[in-house]
């Protein structure tokens, strides 16, 4: 599982227009500050503005404007619209032999686990980055989460995690 180019492009469209709230941004300012080229994020720009994530405006004092607060556009939300077959379930392959179903339920929940992080995210979680950012404990909240694969997985207690199941702590 990978991010595409254009995901990283909208992903940091949406942040360039969150560090400037009170303001337009151009989209060539846009895409030197994800490094993209001006077409590939005019791309990008259009597809954000038909997602409804922002709002674009022609001219002389035209740019680029959130339509949400940062705070309100969580990063899953912003992939299901650019790369959606990241998030979505391999349930289509079920009729495989019992080896390889199992291979894709512990697939499906790194699917959901992937999901479920990205919507703890928000766009204004990249705006400022702390110098010390630590992700608290994902595993304790995966377990509780997602009753299915990962309860029944075999987790050794984690000296760092307040919870017995934990195998980890960022």
């Amino acid at each position: 599982m990978h991010l595409t180019r254009q995901s990283e492009i909208a992903i940091g469209i949406l942040v360039a227009c969150a560090r400037r709230p009170r303001s337009c941004v151009r989209t060539s300012i846009a895409a030197t500050e994800v490094g993209a080229s001006k077409i590939h994020a005019s791309k990008v720009v259009h597809m954000l503005v038909h997602a409804g994530f922002i709002s674009a405006a022609r001219g002389r004092q035209g740019g680029l404007r959130l339509a949400f607060p940062a705070q309100a556009i969580p990063l899953a939300e912003v992939l299901r619209h650019t790369q959606p077959e990241l998030l979505k379930s391999s349930r289509h392959s079920r009729h495989r032999r019992p080896a390889l179903a199992h291979l894709d339920t512990i697939v499906d929940t790194a699917r959901e686990t992937l999901t479920l992080l990205m919507e703890r995210f928000t766009i204004a979680d990249l705006v400022e980055v702390p110098i010390q950012h630590r992700i608290p404990c994902v595993d304790c909240r995966l377990l509780k989460a997602l009753p299915g694969a990962l309860t029944s997985a075999r987790v050794a207690p984690s000296q760092e995690c307040g919870e017995r199941h934990a195998p980890r702590c960022a």
